[in-house]
């Protein structure tokens, strides 16, 4: 059985970190929306989504997402930033499997982050799981030719 010494003082116990202050001029219950802004793809549902994805001309990533998912929020900005760095290559769209089961069941996305390049309608590529730009652009290669 382990003691503690007399003599040694115990370290203080810190408490938990708090989460960043909404920016200025944003209330803190906005800040999901003030998020949602700062998004550059744009968001498709069950609704749009034969229109935005099938029958889109070109491929299409269509990230599929939820809010409470700590990855998918760390792999947004790196899809936001492919995504304006490859206008004219490539589409991407998000797709917040929450407010859309039945796409989510359809095309078997049993965990997230998880995205899909649709081409012609047709899912060519598959990525699961937040990864850093290097590796999302090494899966994309043969679309941002």
């Amino acid at each position: 059985m382990l003691t503690r010494s007399r003599g040694v003082p115990r370290l203080p116990r810190h408490p938990p970190p708090r989460n960043k202050p909404a920016p200025r001029g944003v209330r803190s219950s906005d800040r999901l929306s003030h998020r949602r802004r700062n998004m550059t793809a744009k968001a498709t549902t069950s609704a749009t989504f034969e229109q935005d994805v099938l029958q889109a001309d070109g491929p299409v990533l269509v990230d599929f997402w939820a809010e409470w998912c700590g990855p998918c929020r760390m792999v947004s900005p790196v899809l936001d930033e492919i995504a304006a760095e490859n206008p004219d290559k490539i589409t991407v769209l998000k797709l917040n499997v929450d407010e859309n089961p039945d796409l989510a069941m359809k095309y078997q996305i049993t965990s997230i982050p998880a995205m899909k390049v649709f081409d012609k309608g047709e899912v060519k590529t598959s990525i699961i799981g937040a990864k850093p730009k290097f590796a999302l652009e090494q899966d994309l290669a043969d679309y941002l030719k």
